[in-house]
């Protein structure tokens, strides 16, 4: 597992630490679109039993935001307004239930968050990735740029940074595509 220190010196550069307000105020840095296998789409029986619990968070289907200058100082201000606990009492006691680990909690009480908030539930991806030998739960923001090209950002509970999801030292496994499924990364 990579510690805390480490990470925040790897991505620096690329990173938006949303400790520190005054980075609020640039552009995103450049990103592209995380790459997806070419299988179809797969269901995944945890999420069906979050999705049985929570129907609201469930999207029928998968469709970017545009990421640029506004929506980019927006997203990260939504995200440092966000709750450090739960945003919603019965999340937490899911996931307390059935033994998921804080970053699942972290990236779906933000995913909530977000949605409340007025972004696109549609774009509010959940991502399953490797750190070392522990599954770890991300959200992906997915986007496109001003020119309609995929810009996908990573928001990650370890660090509190949102960044391009390049800079992660992850190995992407799967991402949430829509209703019951999760689509392979490639």
């Amino acid at each position: 597992m990579i510690g805390r220190r480490a990470f925040l010196s790897l991505a620096a550069g690329a990173a938006v630490s949303l400790a520190r307000p005054a980075l609020a105020e640039s552009d995103p840095p450049p990103s592209d679109g995380l790459p997806l296998g070419n299988g179809p789409p797969f269901p995944v029986a945890e999420w069906r039993d979050f999705a049985e619990h929570f129907p609201r968070q469930v999207a029928r289907r998968q469709r970017p935001m545009v990421i640029e200058g506004g929506s980019w100082r927006a997203l990260v201000a939504a995200i440092r307004r966000a709750p450090r606990l739960p945003y919603a009492p019965e999340l937490l006691r899911w996931e307390i239930r059935r033994d998921r680990g804080a970053c699942a909690v972290r990236s779906l009480t933000v995913r909530a968050f977000l949605a409340d908030e007025g972004f696109p539930l549609e774009a509010l991806a959940p991502c399953a990735v490797w750190n070392g030998d522990v599954l770890h739960m991300v959200l992906c923001v997915v986007g496109v740029d001003r020119d309609g090209k995929p810009a996908d950002y990573v928001i990650d509970s370890i660090g509190n940074v949102l960044a391009p999801w390049r800079v992660f030292p992850y190995r992407f496994e799967a991402r949430y595509h829509s209703g019951l499924a999760w689509q392979r990364c490639g």
